[in-house]
């Protein structure tokens, strides 16, 4: 699942991405609702009978010197993947 960080935890870039992004998406209808930290994910997956196993940032999905570059297609930790796996 793909989740939204909440502000406290967004990085530079990330809050500069959520300005656009947020109102970009509010204005198309659909609206950023929900925020998560990845310490809130286990007790809500949990409750649906799933289990966290890795919380991935955008950082980690490509070779780290890839992103060693001056234009604005580095990462932003704004956006998280949670991978998780059934438990019932």
């Amino acid at each position: 699942m793909e989740y939204a960080l909440p502000p406290e935890l967004r990085d530079e870039r990330g809050a500069g991405n959520a300005s656009f992004a947020l109102a970009a998406a509010a204005e198309r209808g659909e609206p950023w609702l929900s925020f998560f930290s990845p310490d809130d994910l286990p007790a809500l997956f949990g409750r649906h009978g799933l289990e966290v196993v890795e919380h991935v940032r955008q950082a980690d999905c490509v070779d780290p010197a890839l992103w060693r570059r001056q234009d604005g297609l580095r990462p932003a930790d704004l956006c998280r993947l949670a991978r998780a796996t059934v438990t019932t």
